[in-house]
Formats: C-alpha cells, sequence, structure tokens
C-alpha cells in the first residue's frame, strides 16, 4: 500500500477508535437515560423543590447534581444549607454551590461568596477539599455534561440549561453520572 493511502487508513481507524472511546462513558459510572426521561426528571426535580413536604426533593436534586446539571448542583447545596431531606451540613452545603457557581450564574457566585466570606480559615480549609473532589467528579467535564446561558423566549433573560452528552450508540439516549456513594464527602 503507497504511503498516502497507508496514512488515510491509520487515519481512519484512528478516528473510529477514539469515536468509539468518547461514546461509552464509564459504564459503572454513567448510566443511559432516555432522553424524555432525563427531562421529566429535570420537571419532577423543579416541583419537588417548589413543594417544601415533597420527600423527594433531595433524591431528585442528587441524581440531577451528580450528573453535572448545575442549576441541581446549586439546589441541592440549598438543601444541605437548610437540612431539608439531609442533615444540615453547610460545608457540603456551600461546596455544592461553589460547584454550581463555576457556571458563573450570578446568583450562585454571589452566594457562594457570601458563604466563603463567613468562614473561618479551618473551614475554608475543609470546604475546599470538598470543592475539589465534587469538582472531580461533578463538573461538567467528567460528567460530559454541557451548561449555558440560554435565552428565554419572549424575554430579554437568560436561565442556566444543561445538556448531557448524548448516545449516539443508543437513539434517543443520553449519559447520566451516576452519584458515588460518598457524593456528601
Amino acid at each position: 500500500m503507497n504511503k498516502p493511502g497507508f496514512r488515510l487508513l491509520s487515519l481512519g481507524l484512528l478516528l473510529m477508535t477514539l469515536n468509539a472511546a468518547a461514546e461509552v462513558p464509564s459504564e459503572p459510572d454513567f448510566e443511559a437515560v432516555l432522553r424524555r426521561d432525563y427531562y421529566e426528571m429535570l420537571q419532577r426535580s423543579d416541583e419537588a423543590l417548589r413543594d417544601e413536604k415533597n420527600p423527594n426533593a433531595f433524591a431528585l436534586q442528587q441524581r440531577l447534581a451528580c450528573a453535572g446539571n448545575q442549576p441541581n448542583q446549586a439546589a441541592l447545596g440549598g438543601l444541605y444549607l437548610a437540612g431539608r431531606g439531609a442533615t444540615k451540613d453547610d460545608l457540603t452545603g456551600y461546596a455544592w454551590l461553589k460547584l454550581a457557581a463555576a457556571s458563573g450564574e450570578p446568583k450562585y457566585v454571589k452566594l457562594s461568596d457570601a458563604l466563603e466570606n463567613a468562614m473561618t480559615p479551618e473551614q475554608r480549609t475543609l470546604a475546599d477539599a470538598k470543592v475539589s473532589k465534587l469538582k472531580s467528579l461533578y463538573a461538567p467535564v467528567p460528567t460530559h455534561m454541557n451548561c449555558s446561558q440560554v435565552k428565554l423566549r419572549g424575554s430579554h433573560r437568560t436561565e442556566l440549561r444543561c445538556e448531557p452528552e448524548k448516545s449516539t450508540e443508543k437513539r434517543d439516549y443520553v449519559w447520566l453520572r451516576r452519584c458515588e456513594s460518598d457524593a456528601k464527602n
């Protein structure tokens, strides 16, 4: 085989290998979910958050927060701060909120900064370790989540929306990262 033909074949095989490796995130860490089920989860999590008596609010927020959805990460932080659905834990609440603040969403940044400014140096050290751990697991890159500001129809306002990576192997599915057993820590 001539050199240009061999190079093209090699390049094609390399691209196929890279595409296959990028397609299926680590199976134990991710699950394939129907796209419509993901959107239903988002809707149920919003409804549960608004209903203070809903016993599923924490679990729904946590599931989507672990999947890398930054608005749900902020909501989960708020649940920890309020002690709603879990034992009140200011440092864990701050860590989830700080993770969401990486999106640049002004309300998340403002709240995480206020919490940060109220911490002692010892609390800050502990909190930074929690943030680092959560970031390594649940930030957009390790979760394959794409978050961006989207303009609301008929308005000049925007909101932060997150979209999980689509599966090309399984049509109509998206990949969602699972929570580690120690997602709190």
